[in-house]
């Protein structure tokens, strides 16, 4: 489960100091999937059959996750590259995934469209503004 890989790892910094233990406990969570991720408690219209009606859907700097809200695993996520495109409305989040041959349209039930639209465009523009700049030979 989630606590206990914690615990795992904590286990294993003993005998380091604070610094040392605090940093190689960040440089391994920094790599979770769900690091940095803003999750929103959405439910989900029977598209997902397998899956929970509740879901958490995860906004994270790298793509969007579905997460089982009782034991946190993630059943699915999508790279920036895998969304087609998204929106919202005042109950409605939608999401279309996919490439160009094959689309799958997610619609979540949820108040907080607009908020999760605003951030995953602020993600997608971040990228492009970085990849841009990275052309140009002056990105970071």
């Amino acid at each position: 489960t989630f606590e206990q890989k914690i615990i795992h790892k904590y286990e294993k910094l003993k005998g380091f100091t604070p610094q040392v233990a605090k940093r190689n406990f960040l440089d391994y969570v920094e790599r979770w999937q769900t690091y940095g991720a803003q999750f929103f408690e959405v439910e989900q219209r029977k598209q997902l059959k397998s899956y929970p009606d509740v879901l958490n859907l995860g906004i994270s700097p790298h793509g969007i996750l579905l997460q089982n809200p009782e034991d946190k695993e993630i059943l699915d996520s999508y790279a920036y590259k895998e969304v087609v495109t998204w929106g919202h409305s005042e109950s409605k989040f939608i999401l279309v995934v996919g490439d160009i041959v094959q689309q799958k349209r997610l619609v979540f039930k949820t108040p907080k469209g607009e908020i999760m639209r605003t951030l995953i465009h602020s993600y997608i523009h971040f990228k492009v503004q970085s990849k841009m700049q990275a052309a140009k030979g002056g990105g970071n």
